[in-house]
């Protein structure tokens, strides 16, 4: 920001900086990013998200979408969040289903035809009509892709708007991809673990991979510590602690 000083010139107020150095190691390797809309729509309270709070306003109504992520130069493919479980009103662990599906509740879904014609905005669900639920495998089988051809799931945290049905996946195909601390915190889920709020059933029979971010290794992006997921700089997983145990972020090329 600078201040004219009434000859045409001016002088900072705050002397600008040179942008940080991210550190992006160079790569002529790519991926495709799908945005995958399922139609879910969640409400949820305002006042933990927003501030100061408007008036009138103390729910908030967005998407949860999920990612397909296809590696360019091999084909092969993995998601990035499962979006919400189609069967909500009773799939979700105890400690969850508790908070979910009742507008007296703190959480509540529906779905909407993300493509409908409607001019309301698409993310207000409570003006959209209510379309037939759908699993993040509906709408790849409606694009021709089978589940078996996901090699991957990631889940960039353990919230029930982000983890899906991996059910739907074989587990013979499909592993699962979780930040640092979420086996410690979670162990083998629920029931095993009373209050669990991920199923054990998600990833039984399922290679369970717990991303570590090694500190020999040194690689960071910016100021977070990074994996090259498959080796050649399309695409990293970047640690990034803070809104839950594990959290991740993926960075696209």
């Amino acid at each position: 920001m600078a201040r004219d000083n009434g000859d045409g010139g001016g002088e900072f107020l705050a002397m600008p900086k040179a942008p940080p150095n991210l550190n992006i190691p160079p790569s002529g390797s790519t991926v495709s990013v799908s945005v995958i809309d399922t139609g879910v729509r969640v409400s949820l309270p305002i006042a933990p998200f927003l501030e100061p709070q408007i008036r009138g306003k103390d729910r908030m109504t967005g998407p949860a979408y999920s990612f397909l992520i296809t590696h360019n130069q091999s084909g092969r493919r993995l998601l990035f969040d499962l979006s919400v479980r189609k069967d909500c009103r009773t799939g979700f662990a105890p400690a969850v289903q508790q908070r979910v599906n009742d507008p007296a509740k703190e959480f509540w879904v529906r779905w909407i035809d993300p493509l409908s014609s409607s001019s309301s905005p698409k993310w207000e669900a409570d003006t959209e009509p209510e379309a037939e639920p759908r699993d993040v495998v509906d709408v790849l089988a409606a694009g021709g892709l089978r589940p078996d051809a996901i090699e991957a799931v990631v889940w960039s945290h353990h919230h029930w708007d982000h983890t899906g049905d991996l059910t739907r996946f074989p587990a013979a195909s499909t592993k699962l991809v979780v930040g640092p601390g979420f086996t410690q915190a979670f162990g083998a889920g629920w029931p095993a673990v009373e209050g669990a709020p991920v199923k054990g059933e998600e990833w039984a029979g399922r290679e369970l991979v717990e991303v570590g971010f090694d500190e020999e290794d040194g690689l960071k992006i910016g100021r977070f510590r990074a994996k090259d997921w498959w080796g050649d700089g399309s695409f990293y997983l970047l640690d990034t602690p803070g809104h839950a145990v594990g959290h991740l972020c993926g960075l696209a090329r």
